[in-house]
């Protein structure tokens, strides 16, 4: 299986479609694009930022770019214990139309999955029943916006519909000095692959703090035990128009320093408690699902 897994990723990878990052914002992530041959992810941590991609056949891939350049990439057949870790040499070549198929690799390694995370069939009962999901009306949010006819306000109002949930519960043990996009991989596959990595990236966020650099500072261990939330967030307008996205919410404990630290959420992509938090990001996605105003201001 190890030889037919390398052979695979030597000849067939570099078909997954290069993806050219616009919509990445320092701090931010967002589902960017999808079809039904892939799906892509992006977000920027400390000004690197993360894309994943998924292939209808099962392939997870999750890579970081360094200043436009490709640094590092996980590749994992989903279901699989083997994860394809790729670091590349920097290549002054490269650039963004063409920085997936230029980069060198420097170095190679094949991870075992189970060696990383340790599954628990034991998810604790207060991890589910500290949380409600957020389903059916969500409220509204106010914009402000001027023209050449004075201050213009659109409204829109939104729901919120749960498609699923998943439990997971398992420790995650590995070295400082590992990629960030082997922790954030291997954090999806303990949901099996259920989760995106903007989600797994807020759930390690909850473990460390802050996540700068491309690798861990320390030795990243954890016990992560709770369920990961997914929902269809539609927003409309006050003439009928409307609008779908994916979100998607973590509610559990984590273990930091150390310690149990309960009722800890964690929020992805369109996710529905962005207007009790005032979430500025998410609330601008969605009004630019309508409308191409270069200036405007939430009315909180």
């Amino acid at each position: 299986m190890l030889k037919k897994f390398i052979s695979f990723i030597l000849c067939g990878v570099i078909c997954i479609t290069i993806y050219s990052p616009a919509l990445a914002v320092e701090g931010q992530e967002r589902t960017v694009e999808k079809n039904s041959d892939y799906v892509v992810e992006s977000f920027c941590v400390d000004n690197i930022e993360y894309v994943e991609e998924r292939t209808d056949d099962g392939i997870f891939m999750l890579s970081s770019y360094v200043n436009g350049s490709l640094y590092d990439r996980v590749t994992i057949q989903m279901g699989e214990d083997e994860m394809l870790y790729e670091k590349f040499a920097k290549d002054e070549q490269n650039n963004e139309e063409t920085r997936s198929l230029d980069s060198k690799i420097d170095t190679r390694e094949i991870y075992k999955i189970s060696d990383i995370i340790t599954r628990s069939d034991d998810i604790i009962d207060s991890t589910r029943a500290g949380y409600t999901p957020k389903t059916g009306s969500l409220g509204s949010v106010k914009y402000r916006t001027t023209s050449t006819s004075g201050t213009i306000y659109r409204t829109l109002s939104f729901t919120s519909r749960l498609t699923g949930s998943t439990p997971g519960s398992f420790e995650v043990n590995k070295d400082a000095g590992t990629a960030w996009t082997v922790i954030f991989s291997a954090i999806c596959a303990g949901f099996s692959y259920a989760i995106g990595t903007t989600l797994a990236k807020a759930i390690a966020s909850a473990v460390v703090g802050n996540i700068s650099g491309t690798v861990t500072s320390s030795a990243f261990v954890t016990s992560i035990n709770g369920t990961c939330y997914q929902y269809n967030v539609t927003a409309k307008t006050t003439d009928g128009r409307s609008s779908s996205q994916h979100g998607e919410t973590y509610y559990g404990s984590v273990i930091k320093n150390g310690v149990w630290k309960n009722g800890q959420t964690a929020y992805a992509n369109y996710y529905p408690e962005f207007i009790s938090r005032k979430d500025n990001a998410v609330a601008s996605w969605f009004y630019q699902e309508f409308w191409i105003d270069s200036s405007y201001s939430i009315v909180w």
